[in-house]
């Protein structure tokens, strides 16, 4: 899929430790070579990640966060946050699941 808002990303690799950087390394890479057609792929391909609808949120270790709007139809993810898990204040669905 199509990655927009990278530099959220660049900006948690680079602020943390060598782990940190790999992991967001990790994740940039199954992002772009991932095809999610609905909030269900979500679940599937990442079962501990918070999905409501077009927003989603992936953990990275215990403290830090991605937090998506995904465009299932035009194949496009929009990083809207990337950091400490608090930061965000979007609601989000229990893990694993999607919202109703």
């Amino acid at each position: 899929m199509k990655l927009m808002g990278t530099p959220k990303l660049r900006n948690l690799a680079t602020s943390g430790t060598d782990e940190m950087s790999g992991a967001v390394a990790a994740l940039c890479a199954e992002l772009v070579a991932i095809d999610w057609k609905s909030p269900g792929d979500v679940v599937r391909q990442y079962p501990r990640a918070h999905v409501d609808g077009v927003s989603v949120r992936i953990q990275i270790g215990d403290a830090h966060c991605v937090d998506l709007i995904v465009n299932y139809r035009a194949g496009i993810i929009l990083i809207e946050q990337a950091g400490a898990a608090g930061e965000s204040t979007a609601a989000r669905a229990p893990q694993g699941s999607k919202a109703a």
